[in-house]
């Protein structure tokens, strides 16, 4: 077991040693854990992520595995971001199921999702679902390729 501890980031105006002043620090705020992601494509490809800062959302892919159960899984999830209740998930599809069958990793790798209007799209090899945003992000239709 190892343990970690992480200092706060400070910045300091120096400019007169004899007064220094504090002039920002930087301190965890929220923070989601994903337990049991062994894979994500978004750590070597920026474009894997989908990110809206303005609307306070995140969608990755990823590849998850249980010790436990000895049991591999994929799904794409998206988060949304609120100051007040951090990161809350909003939205999980499991990538073996819903378009047929497929490589899960590399689904994993060409899932995408993008929204137009109040529709979230979740665009993968075999297919596109559609999500009404404003519905809770429920599944509104399939198209398979």
């Amino acid at each position: 077991m190892t343990y970690r501890n992480i200092d706060p980031l400070f910045s300091l105006d120096l400019k007169n040693p004899e007064e220094q002043k504090l002039t920002g620090e930087m301190k965890e705020l929220h923070k989601t854990v994903m337990n049991n992601m062994e894979y994500c494509p978004g750590f070597s490809e920026y474009k894997a992520i989908f990110s809206d800062p303005d609307l306070g959302l995140l969608g990755i892919a990823m590849g998850t595995y249980n010790l436990r159960e000895e049991k591999t899984d994929s799904c794409y999830k998206v988060f949304q971001y609120q100051p007040e209740e951090g990161f809350q998930e909003i939205l999980s599809v499991s990538l073996k199921e819903g378009l047929g069958e497929a490589d899960p990793y590399v689904d994993i790798d060409r899932a995408r999702g993008l929204y137009i209007g109040t529709v979230f799209y979740l665009s993968r090899d075999q297919g596109i679902q559609a999500y009404d945003m404003e519905e809770e992000y429920q599944n509104i239709g399939t198209l398979l390729y």
